[in-house]
């Protein structure tokens, strides 16, 4: 019971707070239905000479107004009408004495009424509930269609009427109607006016079958002849305000104004709904707005689609999206039939366009908005690099940034993004290097703003294995992200040790984001790759000749301390737990001479559930004659439709042109293929680097080349970059290879993924000392031209299916004189980059449209802040409330 007692009291504060802040919103809708009003009378006063002077015209204002005019009576219900003139004098009389005795004694109908405190905040009931005034309504379909219901049931002799509506009562549709020039306008303004009231019908409401409501409004017309009575020729502002005010109704009460039969003033839209134009020539009764508007809508009905298609090339791919929003005719004209206007569209930005299929089913529309997608996002990521190098954090509605330089416990120098994957849509997971964090950002809904979106970090967990000892370090080098699990790759220096080794970490998805690694040490997998790949030789019972030899060094008496094992810094995830990294070994000569040893090179399939090696897999040559060498890895998982998952792998090589493409099915075997590459032109050497670019793009693989000029002028060099396409089929057991030249003195470091059918290519563009040749830049701009010696961050994206280049951005100019290291990733429509230690940006179409849902919703607070008020410190001493007292919640 004690409990029931204080749940009400909880329960009464609820409510006072929902009755407070729905006052507080209707005194913000007051104000802004007045705002509106007085911006209508005072466009209307521009017109006031012309209106008086069209008096004999008879001109006459319509309004509808929400407060109820002083001179007209309250409406009720028809049938609480009819109950009440049945009623008899003596039941009237006896409920007249029973109110008045309950009013002067404080009693309910039914007998003692319950004593109340002088301080209590509740509300007596003055009549019952039965007795309660009903409030006036009316019906939408009569107001607007001007159609007249039925009420169902009732007495003998049918139904009446919903309201009862007084004497002189018209309907919006019934003045806009009457002789309009055309019906069909007409109604399509009062169904626009319909759809825009607060209490229109939704689709679920309006399939119930039930006739929709709305809240009463009342009629009263003004005629010229009223404003001239007194010989003066008022302004609209002082010639209504006089008459609203006479009737006790203020100018916020307006909801709608006809003028003559056209519709000038909807509160719930704009507040003013015609254009200047327009406007002057309904007052002068000229050319009626209706027909004005009706005859450029029969015209746009009427104009041919490809006359419409002629006009449209005219405007920019912006505007011609906006055209589609005109009326249903051009939504479906532009958005599904105008394949020569798209294709326009296309040529215009020499864009390709597919010409093997014909018009009607080519889809241009599509490949266009596919085109200018991967350039709003590219642009997206030069506009946040931009932001952050001047330290500060964006949100504006294309990208969404975080400059660390700014913020506490924060990557600092000398750190750089190891890897970056999505986590999820608007969600994004980063490894940096040097403090061995994971860190996962989100675009979250920034305080107190309008819509306002930030970068936040929602996690950061240190999965540094040593970070309680100073003897050894850890750097995180590579980061894959599976289904349910992360793996990292992690370089151990430790001291007196002149070689690093390599393990492998595993963290759960659920436990990254439940779980501390500092506190559960547990949770974190660890591997020594160096280790479990010696241990895999050692178990070794197959066919392969490598593993072979090794086994019979360590036969014959050889030290497994002098096998070599080198893994390399890159690591991909194939699904269901696998991952898949590249390592060598070296097996001393047999002679003893240094220099002569063996080197092999294998991939090794990694099973996180295992926790051991499963698989091993060659890859080019059998063996390597030279010196340990270093690969590069990227896949890509798909699920067919019975859900079973697939791998597609390729790795490459640093110091070579080799590339080995690879199949992995869903049981475990794998089936590769090698490629036949091209050659380094004569006169150029390869580009020293840590990894070689590449990217997996539906069934293509795209690897990257960059090789400079052998020349003595080291102040002055030549680069050459060249992109080579590969398309694997694993049915064909094929591939088709062919290569682009990049136009311009570049030096690609990166290729990045971008959904379908595009790549990102980031390279630096390296300035000549010499006379800038206009053929070799193709036509396009690259900003400012850079000091000597500078470069500059560029970014190329490229159509794959037809590998034509399609747009190029200075992500990062000369700034700061020396390379920076940037890191995209996209997956689906969510994309993201790290920009070295400065920060993190968010782009793509979800962060796009998550920032117009947010923007779209209009708070119900007002948009100016107001000032907070401190909160009073209560006097020590005062009187404190029953509670605060001691008294117990019984009372």
């Amino acid at each position: 019971m004690v409990r029931g007692n204080w749940q009400r009291r909880v329960e009464k504060n609820e409510a006072r707070r929902d009755e407070a802040k729905q006052r507080k919103h209707r005194m913000e809708e007051k104000k802004l239905f007045k705002q509106k009003a007085q911006k209508f009378l005072t466009a209307l006063d521009e017109y006031k000479d012309i209106a008086w002077q069209q008096v004999e015209k008879r001109w006459e204002l319509h309004l509808w107004v929400d407060t109820l005019p002083s001179d007209q009576d309250q409406i009720q219900p028809a049938w609480e009408e009819d109950s009440d003139q049945k009623g008899s004098k003596r039941r009237n009389r006896s409920s007249s004495i029973e109110s008045e005795g309950a009013a002067k004694f404080g009693k309910s109908k039914g007998g003692k009424g319950k004593k109340k405190h002088p301080r209590s905040k509740e509300v007596v009931d003055e009549a019952p509930a039965e007795e309660a005034s009903i409030t006036p309504q009316l019906s939408q379909k009569y107001f607007f269609k001007g159609q007249q219901e039925q009420r169902k049931g009732g007495k003998k002799g049918g139904g009446s009427s919903h309201m009862q509506v007084p004497k002189g009562f018209k309907s919006l549709a019934e003045v806009i109607l009457k002789g309009a020039e055309s019906k069909q306008y007409s109604k399509d303004v009062l169904a626009s006016t319909a759809s825009a009231h607060p209490d229109a019908p939704g689709d679920d409401e309006a399939n119930t079958g039930e006739t929709p409501m709305m809240e009463m409004l009342y009629y009263f017309s003004v005629p010229a002849a009223d404003g001239v009575a007194g010989g003066e020729m008022p302004s609209f502002s002082e010639f209504l305000g006089g008459i609203l005010s006479n009737k006790s109704c203020n100018i916020g009460s307006i909801v709608y104004v006809t003028f003559n039969g056209t519709l000038l003033f909807d509160r719930y839209q704009e507040g003013l709904l015609l254009s200047e134009n327009d406007l002057r020539n309904c007052i002068s009764m000229g050319k009626s707005a209706t027909s004005s508007s009706q005859t450029s809508s029969n015209l746009a009905k009427s104009m041919p689609g490809s006359v419409l298609e002629y006009i449209l090339t005219f405007l920019s791919e912006f505007e011609i999206a906006g055209m589609s929003s005109v009326c249903k005719g051009w939504n479906k004209e532009i958005g599904k039939e105008s394949g020569n206007l798209w294709r326009h569209c296309l040529e215009r930005r020499q864009w390709p366009v597919d010409t093997s299929t014909d018009l009607e089913h080519a889809p241009y529309r599509q490949t266009f908005l596919s085109h200018y997608g991967v350039m709003r996002d590219s642009n997206a990521i030069q506009l946040g690099i931009s932001d952050m190098l001047i330290k500060k954090s964006s949100s504006s509605n294309e990208v969404v940034s975080r400059a660390f330089e700014t913020s506490k416990d924060t990557p600092q120098h000398p750190n750089y993004a190891a890897g970056i994957a999505v986590w999820s849509e608007n969600q994004v997971i980063v490894a940096y290097s040097h403090e061995c964090t994971l860190r996962l950002f989100s675009t979250t809904e920034k305080s107190g703003s309008d819509g306002d979106k930030l970068c936040r970090e929602l996690i950061c967990q240190n999965i540094d294995p040593y970070r309680n000892t100073k003897k050894k370090s850890s750097t995180l080098v590579d980061l894959a992200l599976d289904d349910s699990r992360i793996g990292c790759l992690c370089k151990i220096e430790e001291e007196n040790v002149e070689e690093k080794s390599t393990h492998l970490l595993f963290l759960n998805r659920d436990e990254f984001l439940t779980s501390d690694v500092a506190d559960e040490e547990e949770i974190l997998q660890q591997i020594g790759l160096e280790k479990a790949i010696l241990d895999f030789l050692l178990d070794y019972d197959g066919i392969d000749d490598d593993p072979m030899e090794f086994l019979s060094y360590i036969s014959s008496g050889g030290e497994i301390e002098d096998v070599e094992v080198l893994v390399s810094p890159s690591l991909v995830a194939c699904a269901n737990g696998l991952f898949l990294f590249h390592a060598s070994w070296s097996i001393p000569s047999e002679t003893g001479v240094e220099g002569e040893a063996r080197f092999f090179k294998k991939l090794f399939m990694f099973s996180a559930g295992a926790g051991a090696i499963v698989l091993m897999q060659s890859i080019g040559s059998s063996t390597m004659n030279e010196a340990h060498e270093s690969y590069a890895l990227a896949s890509q998982v798909t699920t067919d439709e019975k859900g079973v998952s697939h791998c597609t792998f390729a790795a490459s090589s640093a110091v070579s042109l080799s590339l080995t493409i690879g199949f992995i099915d869903a049981n475990g075997a794998t089936q590769t293929y090698t490629p036949i590459m091209g050659t380094i032109p004569e006169g150029y050497s390869l580009c020293q680097r840590r990894r070689r670019p590449m990217a997996m793009v539906g069934s293509t693989t795209i690897v990257a080349d960059a090789m400079v000029e052998n020349t003595e002028d080291e102040s002055n060099k030549t680069y050459k970059s060249i992109l080579s396409f590969n398309s694997y089929s694993a049915s064909a057991s094929s591939t088709l290879s062919s290569t682009v030249d990049l136009k311009g003195n570049l030096k690609v470091t990166d290729l990045v993924g971008f959904r379908h059918e595009h790549v990102l290519v980031l390279c630096h563009l390296h300035p000549r000392t010499g006379d800038t040749d206009i053929d070799a830049i193709d036509g396009h701009w690259f900003g400012p031209p850079a000091e000597d010696g500078l470069m500059s961050l560029v970014g190329i994206v490229y159509h794959v299916p037809s590998q034509t280049e399609i747009h190029r951005v200075v992500l990062l100019g000369d700034q700061l004189g020396i390379p920076v290291p940037l890191a995209v990733t996209v997956h689906g429509d969510t994309v993201a980059g790290s920009v070295w230690w400065k920060g993190l940006l968010m782009t793509g179409e979800d962060v796009r449209a998550r920032q117009e849902d947010c923007t779209a919703q209009e708070p119900p607070t007002p948009t100016s802040k107001a000032k907070k008020k401190k909160k009073k410190t209560p006097k020590k001493g005062g009187k404190k409330d029953g509670f605060a007292r001691g008294m117990s919640m019984r009372g």
